[in-house]
């Protein structure tokens, strides 16, 4: 099972210090909490960290413990090897980069360096039952030899968006309690907890180190320069044929005894076996997404369960969940958790709402978003036909989107309302309310005021829905009113929305000027449960979006014909935010694609499918190794860019996988 699910960084990737930079892993512990750095074993983000836990699951979220920079020294030659790299103001010191032979993803990173005549192993896995990091290290080499491995840890106790200064105000303190190591930062916060067998420590050259240099904020135009401070050095005996295993957690949680990691090293992987189990046949990059495709779904604090949008800065987003949720919980069955998410933003519905975000300090929900609540219409829709779950729909489901359709429909905030002929119109001035959402100041990008494309076909969707659960939780007359009101926007939906002078769609429509502008937005009109739209105006959309949209990562926001459109997403806030939903490339637009492809072409479609899809997971062996990122420039190469694995992404990955191995077509 190992083998089939192992990906590796491509070849030319080692000993390329770029490359290694630019290949990164993430482990999360089911809270919010997430580990995540380079495979150069350098930290390029601010928002990278050995341990990084939540405070308020899953927000709030500081790094306690930034690094953990090893060294091994052969003490029959004297020679040091030191596996990690740092950029400074100028320079990269040390290049321990070079002695990395192979590295990639199985159960979670691995890393092989070559160190005179011993190869070094490392591997690194996310404890969730414990919330604990583990890593083993295995020495391979002549028989009975012995290396030391030198383990320096860098606290920090600052939030994952800030940075890090030299001050007299840290703590710093390191204890011995028998084979763990308690590290402090701050008063106040908690303390971490690094467990090992036949462990010492010595305060050696402890105080603050300058200047580390993170290039990926630099480039975001952040502050990229942070001080990390260092207590000392811990040593370790490495024995050929003998696996080491270490653990870091926060001291006063659940405390792994140093006997105890390997035990809880294997619960961990039995675990992870169960996720890939319902992708048996499948290739390994459909396997490793299995795998981040649980690193989304976590536990509120109180017990609300949710969905994080994306690693490493989102928390989780109303819109995201619900579209990410099919692909995360019901393709593999996980109807449970599928239920509790579900129920979870039942309780958050208001004004027939839902919250666009949970911000991150813990605030108030925002409802700024007219599609979130829409979207989850159509997750209950597909939950209730996966799971045939009427209880909960009777009891729970059917009613709060009853009351989502009379919100809609009398009107409800920022002047989202069903206009006279039954679509729905929302915008106001300087709110973003459509999953094109960039916001600067007061600009926002994309207003997208009047009557969006993509809103309507989930308004006639939430109808046609409400017809069918009608039938089985309502009354008859219900289901009749609904079917109506579908009839009704379907058929002003096709004489308005309808642009004869290219054949697809129009993105708004106003009374004073419609929006024409080429955009993958008019897929929703094919792609959801009930197409609006018949397969013949199929086909025309999607001659057009192949010519101007589709590429081999996602589908670009804006056509590169139109004169707004941008290149390349990059520089500081304002250029990336004024390119985020105006030419860039969006991965999870290819579920919406090649649901379309379905509807429209069948089994010729299913077989483009396939050949496609081949060449979109080719990234998982780029950027976030074993997952799928957020966005890419609009441009070829396409240069991956935003979050490294983000849910949505790799949710609609699986979906369509899973749909192509279950359907007859």
């Amino acid at each position: 099972m190992q083998e089939r699910l192992r990906l590796e960084l491509p070849e030319d990737n080692y000993q390329n210090l770029a490359a290694l930079q630019s290949a990164e892993w993430v482990e999360t512990f089911g809270d919010g909490s997430y580990a995540s750095g380079t495979y150069a074993g350098m930290n390029t983000r601010k928002y990278h960290g050995i341990f990084n836990i939540s405070r308020r699951a899953p927000v709030e979220r500081i790094v306690l413990l930034s690094r953990l920079e090893e060294t091994v020294i052969n003490p029959t030659t004297q020679q040091i090897y030191p596996l990690f790299s740092n950029q400074f103001p100028g320079i990269v010191s040390p290049d321990g980069y070079k002695y990395l032979q192979k590295a990639g993803k199985e159960w979670g990173p691995f890393f092989e360096y070559q160190i005179g005549d011993f190869t070094l192993i490392k591997r690194i896995l996310a404890l969730q039952e414990s919330k604990s990091l583990a890593i083993s290290y295995e020495l391979i080499g002549p028989a009975n030899a012995s290396l030391e491995l030198k383990l320096r840890p860098f606290v920090s106790g600052r939030d994952i968006h800030s940075l890090s200064k030299s001050n007299k105000f840290i703590n710093g303190s390191a204890e011995v309690q028998d084979e763990a190591l308690i590290l402090s930062t701050y008063d106040g916060l908690p303390k971490c907890r690094i467990t090992a067998k036949g462990m010492s420590f010595d305060e050696n050259e402890k105080g603050w180190y300058l200047n580390f240099n993170y290039p990926e904020e630099k480039a975001r135009g952040f502050e990229a320069l942070e001080d990390l401070y260092t207590p000392g050095i811990a040593t370790l005996s490495l024995t050929t044929g003998t696996a080491i295993y270490i653990s870091i957690n926060q001291e006063n949680k659940t405390t792994l005894q140093a006997n105890e990691i390997e035990n809880h090293w294997k619960t961990e992987i039995e675990r992870r076996q169960k996720l890939v189990s319902p992708y048996e046949k499948a290739p390994a990059t459909i396997k490793q997404l299995a795998l981040s495709a649980d690193q989304f779904l976590v536990t509120r604090t109180g017990g609300h369960h949710t969905i994080i949008a994306g690693y490493h800065w989102f928390a989780d987003w109303g819109r995201d969940t619900m579209i990410a949720l099919p692909g995360l919980c019901l393709v593999n069955r996980e109807f449970a958790k599928a239920k509790a998410i579900l129920e979870t933003f039942s309780d958050f519905v208001y004004k027939g709402m839902l919250p666009n975000r949970f911000p991150d300090q813990g605030e108030d929900p925002e409802y700024n978003s007219v599609d979130a609540a829409l979207w989850y219409v159509v997750a209950v829709y597909q939950y209730w036909r996966k799971s045939n779950d009427i209880e909960t729909l009777r009891r729970v489901f059917y009613p709060a989107i009853q009351a989502i359709r009379d919100a809609y429909l009398n009107g409800t905030a920022y002047n989202i309302h069903a206009d006279k002929d039954q679509l729905i119109y929302a915008g106001t001035t300087g709110v973003q309310l459509t999953w094109m959402d960039a916001k600067i100041g007061d600009w926002v990008v994309t207003p997208r005021i009047g009557k969006p494309v993509e809103i309507n076909a989930l308004w006639y969707n939430c109808h046609k829905i409400l017809t069918e659960m009608a039938l089985i939780v309502g009354t008859t007359q219900d289901a009749i009113v609904y079917s109506d009101y579908a009839d009704g926007i379907a058929k002003n939906f096709k004489e308005k929305f309808s642009n004869p002078a290219n054949g697809v769609l129009y993105d708004v429509i106003t009374d004073e000027m419609n929006d024409a502008a080429v955009r993958p937005n008019m897929l929703l009109a094919l792609s959801l449960p009930f197409p609006i739209l018949s397969k013949e105006t199929g086909e025309q959309i999607l001659h057009v979006v192949e010519e101007e949209l589709l590429t081999n990562r996602g589908l670009r926001s804006l056509s590169p014909l139109h004169p707004d459109y941008k290149k390349v997403y990059d520089g500081g806030i304002l250029s990336r935010d004024g390119a985020y939903h105006q030419g860039t490339v969006w991965a999870w637009l290819l579920g919406p694609y090649y649901d379309a492809c379905i509807y429209v072409r069948g089994q010729s479609g299913k077989s483009q499918i396939e050949k496609h899809m081949y060449r979109v997971l080719q990234h998982c062996q780029e950027a976030g190794i074993g997952t799928y990122s957020e966005i890419f420039d609009g441009s070829a190469p396409h240069k991956p860019n935003g979050c490294i694995s983000q849910a949505w992404s790799v949710s609609e990955l699986l979906r369509t996988y899973k749909r192509l191995e279950e359907d007859n077509f």
